[in-house]
């Protein structure tokens, strides 16, 4: 059983969130939403790791089969978070200030649709199927579940790089940094994963997109 990138991802994601906390006080919008961020990141880590602990000591057991669906689920949850965060940064009523009352109560209302969703798509993953295939030393999740779970995160990316193209002032724009990575590391994961299906992608990109916007965040 192989978990070394899940474990130094929970200690890098660690160490950034101490940091963030520590020193970034400003109550931009920005630093709202990467709080949310960084506790999806730690979300999704744990039930990765409680899942792959699960299937290689309680396969096919039903309490692993749920942690297994909740792990994707996961990872909706926060490819849909990191939306969230690239909508707020684009949006024309973020001017990179100090939240008001006005805008609180704009993105609050923005922030219960997104939840609305992510309950939504997160409910079909835990109905669909899931397969998972257990080896001496990794895993392979396929199924229902699974091929869903690309599906909203190619929306997802679809989403981000509009958000990038019409509202960056170019390609140096740091702010969108987050979103390029993120979409050239996915599709390049994709690629990865066709010839070398061992390899889970997504928490390891999340991770590394989590720790890249605490640079991005002005």
């Amino acid at each position: 059983m192989d978990i070394f990138f899940q474990v130094s991802a929970l200690f890098y994601i660690t160490l950034i969130t101490v940091v963030f906390f520590v020193k970034k006080k400003n109550n931009t919008l920005e630093n709202y939403v990467y709080r949310g961020v960084i506790v999806v990141a730690y979300i999704e880590i744990i039930l990765d790791i409680a899942s792959r602990i699960l299937n290689f000591y309680m396969a096919g057991h039903i309490v692993t089969e749920l942690i297994t669906k909740l792990f994707i689920c996961s990872t909706i949850t926060w490819a849909m978070t990191f939306t969230f965060y690239v909508f707020a940064l684009s949006s024309p009523k973020n001017d990179g200030k100090e939240m008001t009352k006005e805008k609180k109560r704009y993105f609050t209302n923005a922030l219960l649709v997104m939840v609305a969703l992510i309950i939504i798509l997160d409910a079909v993953a835990l109905l669909l199927s899931i397969n998972v295939e257990v080896f001496d030393t990794f895993m392979i999740i396929t199924g229902g579940t699974h091929q869903f779970s690309y599906i909203c995160i190619g929306i997802t990316m679809i989403i981000n790089t509009y958000f990038a193209i019409r509202y960056s002032k170019g390609i140096k724009d740091r702010r969108y940094l987050s979103v390029h990575i993120y979409t050239l590391l996915v599709l390049l994961g994709l690629v990865a994963q066709t010839f070398y299906p061992r390899i889970s992608i997504h928490v390891t990109i999340a991770s590394m997109i989590t720790m890249l916007i605490y640079f991005t965040i002005e």
